[in-house]
């Protein structure tokens, strides 16, 4: 039995429209190719539109703890359901290519993707210090100061390791339904997410400059295909696709 089958997949996934269940299906539907018994894990609002994924088993569709909590709801979910030591977050609208490296079994925190580039949501992350983190602003304010060099852009987010550090992160984002700040939520917490988890990550003393698949930048179509690809023609080298 290959060691991956000791890695649980999340999907977060919040679609509304026909397309996003054909996104999510071919999701499931290439996981499904390489790793058919893996466990899946579908994080969702409670009004998303969901695909037939009766064909697959092991799939297991949860509601989020939090409406529009995207990558947070993903995090929560593996915390309270995750019964692997490894696991890795990836959107549906990120297509697995090929077979992954058992060697990620034995890394604490990787990233999809990373991104290197001006540091935008730092407003959104200096008022989250201020508002969420009191006791810890100084610290992650020093670790922010130092960006590109300390810590990557964590794209996605999207990212794996192991519970032993996810459990470590959830424990110093304390978050709850009654205390989630509001720049956490929707299209732009996942934005600021982009930036916090990484910086949380280096702030509790791991590495998080280690990648999957390299800078995102380096995908080509990255930022323009906006349609699931022909699979048997996509000519990239990567462990996953993003569109």
């Amino acid at each position: 039995m290959s060691e991956i089958s000791k890695l649980t997949f999340c999907i977060p996934y919040y679609g509304k429209v026909q397309y996003n269940t054909e996104v999510l299906y071919t999701c499931v539907l290439n996981i499904r190719k390489y790793y058919p018994k893996n466990e899946i894990l579908i994080c969702k609002n409670k009004n998303s539109l969901m695909p037939d994924l009766s064909e697959f088993d092991n799939v297991n569709v949860y509601d989020t703890f939090i409406v529009d909590s995207h990558i947070l709801g993903a995090i929560q979910l593996l915390i309270t359901q995750c019964k692997t030591s490894n696991f890795i977050i990836c959107h549906d609208s990120m297509f697995m290519l090929k077979e992954l490296p058992s060697s990620i079994l034995n890394i604490d925190y990787y990233s999809l993707w990373y991104f290197k580039n001006n540091l935008c949501v730092e407003k959104f992350l200096i008022r989250i210090f201020e508002e969420h983190f009191p006791s810890k602003k100084d610290k992650l304010n020093s670790i922010l100061s130092k960006y590109d060099t300390l810590f990557s852009g964590l794209f996605g987010p999207a990212f794996g390791g192991n519970m032993t550090m996810l459990n470590a992160l959830w424990e110093v984002l304390d978050i709850n339904p009654n205390n989630i700040h509001v720049d956490l939520l929707g299209r732009i917490g996942l934005e600021v997410c982009e930036r916090l988890i990484p910086l949380i990550v280096t702030y509790i003393g791991y590495d998080s400059n280690v990648s999957l698949n390299d800078n995102i930048f380096n995908q080509p179509g990255a930022f323009i295909i906006n349609k699931i690809p022909d699979f048997n023609t996509l000519v990239y080298d990567g462990y996953f696709y993003k569109i």
